[in-house]
């Protein structure tokens, strides 16, 4: 939500609140560099809810199915 406040001013709790909702539906988590009280208060709540955390790029594995459905890229026709 860090951009949408250009577009849509709200107050820092509403984002964070916002922030916090969408993080309940996910799998892991990237904590970027760099002070900030928010994405620290993220990391919190992703470990209440046992979310992987990573803290760069290099750490991510691959994706892997875990007997979900994967998407493919789209294949160019031939011509």
């Amino acid at each position: 939500t860090h951009l949408w406040h250009l577009i849509s001013p709200h107050p820092w709790g509403t984002w964070l609140e916002i922030d916090l909702a969408i993080l309940s539906k996910c799998d892991a988590i990237l904590r970027l560099d760099g002070e900030s009280k928010g994405a620290d208060l993220e990391i919190e709540e992703a470990k209440k809810l046992c979310l992987l955390t990573y803290y760069s790029l290099d750490d991510i594995p691959p994706n892997q199915s875990c007997g979900k459905p994967t998407l493919k890229s789209p294949t160019r026709p031939s011509r």
